[in-house]
């Protein structure tokens, strides 16, 4: 089952473009083959926050490549934040997001 998870880094833009150059070519295709609904990244005090919509499997596969290349990160669970009555997780979009975050 899909959540909307909250992943909260401690990567600047700089050093996430760092970090995709220094994937391995076996990273970057377990990056392609992972089954994220959404994902969606603000910059919040610097800082690159991603709020991804997949199931825990690949929310652990997206874990273990950060920790693999030291990033520091906290992981939450938002999916009762985005998540009404009339929207469903598979209903969210890129645009619905960043409207509840007033982006």
């Amino acid at each position: 089952m899909s959540k909307v998870w909250k992943i909260t880094t401690n990567l600047t833009e700089q050093e996430n473009t760092q970090l995709l150059s220094n994937m391995t070519e076996q990273e970057h295709e377990m990056v392609a083959t992972l089954k994220l609904n959404l994902s969606v990244d603000v910059i919040e005090n610097e800082t690159i926050t991603s709020f991804v919509v997949c199931n825990e499997l690949n929310l652990e596969k997206l874990k273990s490549l950060l920790i693999n290349h030291g990033v520091q990160f906290n992981v939450d669970d938002t999916t009762e934040f985005f998540v009404t009555e009339d929207i469903k997780v598979d209903d969210l979009s890129q645009d619905y997001i960043y409207e509840k975050l007033g982006v």
